[in-house]
């Protein structure tokens, strides 16, 4: 059936055809004729637009956007929007330019049995789309898996797939198998779309929604705290503040600069040098277990001092902190300012701080587990993201191995 935005049509009694109020005969049939005061209209509130359902997809981009409208401008509305029931489910963009330049359209009704076989319709049709991006595919398909284990209550085939028998297949691996992913893909991204949906504020949903923020990104920031989200959303550029959150939290799920060593990897490096003389980068209570001579803390700056002796460096996390007091023990290794050096960091081998580190350094530890870091409290923590290395700067390389080996394999350098 079409409709126009003017509200003023009539309908051919003999084939259905709809026409225009200024048409006075049927141009399809050639027989019906414009009835005298009888004009199809539709009714008021026939039409809904359901924002929840119209969230879960993306808008479009500007010039997508300007493109599209260009293309109705000349040619009209050649697809139909689908509505279910009297709820628009596809067709968003095409109707608001519609209704703003008063062009017709035309809709199709479709048939579902409930509102998650909608959303799953939705999501497929999304994902059939030629141009779709990288980062729309993976909130697509994140929430097409999420939605169909809700459907049937666990990761298992759904009455409402494309194919109904899947053989026992997991959901992850039909969904997979339906649009040429891998099942890992889909479950990672099956967890990204679920922390958007469950955990992020309005501002961050919409955010993601206008291509403002990518979907690894803004997944990772749903689990921050409500107004660190809207901080990073109301920011002048919500995407490079929120890389660099995410530097900060490849270390620790918190993303504190302040935690704390366990006690059993402080001992092996005061085993390895025979003491430990200086930590560039500590404070009161921290000092409590490294028991350091001597310790700077963030007030009196440990970049700007002097490294005597035997050095324990865990540095802070984030990436301008860790770039610099890298940079610094490098320069303080050269001029011989210390003689030997255990240096606590995340395996970031791709870095330009690693690389140095592991350029300066005589051997490594890489530690089999993730280290349990301590908060202020001496209460261990979620283990964080990636594993640790602990490198080790100095001549003795038989009291690093005999101390380090039994928390992961040590490696020379040349």
């Amino acid at each position: 059936m079409t409709y126009s935005t003017d509200l003023r049509r009539w309908e051919c009694d003999t084939c259905g055809h709809i026409h225009g109020e200024d048409a006075a005969k049927c141009d399809s049939c050639d027989i019906g004729v414009r009835p005298a005061d009888e004009f199809l209209q539709i009714p008021e509130g026939y039409l809904k637009i359901d924002s929840e359902l119209r969230d879960y997809l993306s808008a479009l981009r500007s010039e997508e956007y300007k493109t599209l409208e260009a293309s109705i401008l000349e040619s009209g509305c050649e697809s139909p929007l689908i509505l279910w029931e009297n709820t628009l489910i596809d067709g968003h963009n095409r109707y608001a330019i519609c209704t703003e330049h008063d062009i017709d359209f035309e809709v199709e009704h479709k048939a579902f049995p409930d509102r998650d076989s909608v959303i799953d319709w939705m999501l497929v049709n999304q994902l059939g789309r030629r141009n779709l991006s990288p980062d729309d595919f993976r909130l697509f398909i994140g929430r097409l898996y999420n939605s169909r284990k809700k459907s049937q209550g666990g990761d298992r085939g759904n009455q409402h797939l494309a194919k109904p028998q899947n053989d026992g297949l997991p959901t992850s691996q039909v969904i997979a198998d339906e649009h040429g992913t891998s099942k890992a893909t889909v479950e990672r991204a099956g967890k990204q779309a679920e922390a958007i949906d469950t955990k992020a504020v309005p501002e961050l949903k919409e955010a993601v929604r206008n291509h403002k923020l990518p979907v690894s990104d803004a997944a990772f920031l749903a689990t921050l705290p409500e107004d660190q989200q809207r901080q990073v959303v109301e920011s002048d550029n919500p995407k490079q503040v929120a890389a660099e959150k995410k530097k900060v939290h490849v270390t620790q799920n918190t993303g504190n600069d302040e935690w704390y060593t366990p006690s059993s990897y402080i001992e092996a490096a005061r085993a390895a040098m025979g003491s430990i003389d200086t930590d560039p980068a500590s404070c009161v209570l921290a000092n409590g277990t490294v028991q350091a001579k001597t310790f700077f803390d963030a007030e009196s700056n440990g970049l700007e001092q002097e490294w005597q002796g035997n050095i324990w460096l865990n540095p802070p996390y984030s990436s301008a902190l860790i770039g610099a007091f890298i940079e610094t023990l490098c320069n303080k290794k050269t001029n011989q300012e210390f003689q030997q050096a255990c240096v606590l960091v995340n395996n970031a081998t791709e870095t330009k701080w690693g690389q140095a580190l592991l350029s300066a350094s005589s051997a490594v530890c890489f530690v089999s587990r993730r280290i349990r870091y301590l908060d202020a409290t001496g209460t261990p923590q979620k283990t964080g993201l990636q594993g640790q290395m602990i490198c080790y700067l100095g001549n003795n390389l038989k009291g690093f191995s005999d101390s380090f080996s039994s928390f992961g394999v040590v490696l020379y350098g040349e």
